[in-house]
Parts: structure tokens; sequence; C-alpha cells
């Protein structure tokens, strides 16, 4: 076994301080900050951290969507059968008006009157199922409405088909009214008409 005696100890601390100084990183010089660089520096990592949650919160939002529209069609497998696209959102309307009586003015109104409001939310709900539009956009051919609205009516009408049943009936008249096949020249005349009139 070597022994180390007192006179070792110099040599081999200075081959490590040496072996340290060789092998350690180069690091630039950090460079202090001006104050008005350190202002746009932290509001450079509030924007950042800002668009971040932003784009979080979307697509938990969107996430959150899925899984509603998800239960939906799991409750309701008919749903699952229609192909975006093949049904228009004036179609829907059209149908909705002609099934509860109003005209194409009134269901896009501002009035607040609880059939209408519940009629308008069944277009909204069918809209989304059957046509695959997006919230903003299906809120856009409701007279210009936020998409939380179509999002408050996609929900309120999912949760009431559960326990409501009068709305369950409703639901599935419409359905027979407006499901597959793919739209007619009939179904398609009867939206024209339905547009022609209300203008």
């Amino acid at each position: 076994m070597l022994e180390i005696t007192e006179a070792d100890i110099p040599p081999y601390r200075d081959l490590t301080e040496f072996r340290a100084r060789l092998f350690q990183p180069r690091l630039p010089a950090r460079k202090e900050l001006s104050w008005r660089e350190s202002l746009r520096e932290w509001g450079r990592q509030q924007d950042e951290a800002a668009r971040r949650e932003a784009t979080r919160a979307a697509l938990e939002k969107q996430r959150e969507q899925d899984r509603m529209m998800e239960a939906v069609i799991a409750k309701y497998p008919e749903f699952a059968n229609w192909t975006p696209g093949k049904i228009t959102i004036t179609q829907i309307q059209a149908y909705v008006c002609k099934y509860f009586g109003y005209t194409r003015a009134e269901l896009l109104s501002q009035r607040r009157a609880y059939a209408l409001v519940r009629a308008r939310q069944i277009a909204m709900f069918l809209a989304k199922i059957m046509t695959g539009a997006t919230y903003p956009e299906i809120g856009r051919r409701f007279d210009g409405r936020d998409h939380t609205t179509v999002l408050h009516a996609v929900r309120k009408i999912s949760g009431l088909l559960e326990t409501d049943a009068a709305l369950a009936a409703d639901i599935a008249a419409l359905k027979d009214l407006i499901s597959p096949p793919p739209p007619t020249e009939d179904d398609n005349q009867l939206a024209l008409e339905f547009v022609v009139a209300a203008e």
C-alpha cells in the first residue's frame, strides 16, 4: 500500500486544481443588463408565460368539448352515423323553424322567450352534432352570437337529454326529419326557400 506523506499533498492539490481549471466549461462573461433591458426581458418572459398559459387553456377547453361530444355520442349512437358536411346549418335551422313553428327571423332574433330560446338551443345542438362545425362558426350563423353561447346551448341540451323526455322526443323527431341519406334536391330547395323568404 502506497503511503502519502505531508510533503505529497501540495503537488496533488495543485494537480487537482489544474485539472478542474482545464475542464471547467468556458461560459461567456455575464453582461449586466441596464434597467431598460431588464424591464424588456421581464416583459418578454411575461408574454411567453401568457402565451403558454393561453395555449394550455385552449387545449384543455378543446379536450373538454371533445369529451362532452363523445359522451353524447356514447349515449345516442345514432348521432355517430351523421357525416359532417352533408347537412348544412341553414337546413337545420329551416327544419327546427318548421318543427316549432317559428320564422328564421324569430330564431335568429335576440328575443328571450323560453320556448324560442329552447328551439334556438336545439338548433345549435343539432348544428354541432350533425355538421361538425366549430362553435364560432355556428355562432356566426346564428346572427353573430358568441361561441360561448353555442357552447352553453350544447351543454344545456346534452344535460337535459338524460332527464327531459319531451326534449328527447323533439330531438328524435328532428333527427328523423334531417337524418341521412344526404340532403336531396327537395331539402336544398326547402333551405333555399327558407333563406329567400327571410330576406
